[in-house]
C-alpha cells in the first residue's frame, strides 16, 4: 500500500487497453536499443514464455506469475546497499510513522474507488 501511494506501484486489476498496448509497442524498439540493466537497479524476467502477446484473458494468471517471481527478488534487493534500496527503505519507514488519514467522503458514502467501480 505504501509503494502504491508514493510511487503508483500496484498490481493491475484489469488488462491494458488497446491504446496502451499500441503505445508500448511503438516505443519498444527504441527502448530495446539500450540494455535494461543500464537503466535500473533490479531487472526481473518472470517465466512468461508460455503466454502469447494476445493472451488478454490470462492477465490475472500472468500477473500472479510476475508477482511470485518478483517478491523474493525484491526482498533481496531491499536488503542490499544500492541507493535505490536505501531510498525505498526510507520511504517505507516514513510511511510507517505517518498516521492513517481519515476516510474521504467518497470512501464513506460509496466505499472507495474499488467498490464504486464494481457498480
Amino acid at each position: 500500500i505504501t509503494l502504491q501511494r508514493f510511487f503508483g506501484c500496484k498490481r493491475r486489476s484489469h488488462p491494458p487497453t488497446q491504446a496502451e498496448i499500441q503505445e508500448r509497442l511503438m516505443f519498444l524498439v527504441e527502448n530495446m536499443k539500450e540494455g535494461n540493466e543500464a537503466r535500473s537497479d533490479l531487472t526481473l524476467y518472470p517465466e512468461i514464455q508460455g503466454y502469447g502477446l494476445l493472451d488478454f484473458a490470462k492477465y490475472e494468471e500472468i500477473s500472479e506469475v510476475g508477482y511470485r517471481a518478483a517478491l523474493p527478488r525484491l526482498k533481496d534487493w531491499l536488503q542490499g546497499e544500492t541507493s535505490g534500496a536505501r531510498l525505498t527503505r526510507e520511504v517505507v519507514e516514513m510511511a510507517k510513522d505517518t498516521k492513517a488519514s481519515p476516510p474521504t467522503i467518497n470512501e464513506v458514502e460509496y466505499g472507495g474507488r474499488l467498490r464504486y467501480a464494481k457498480w
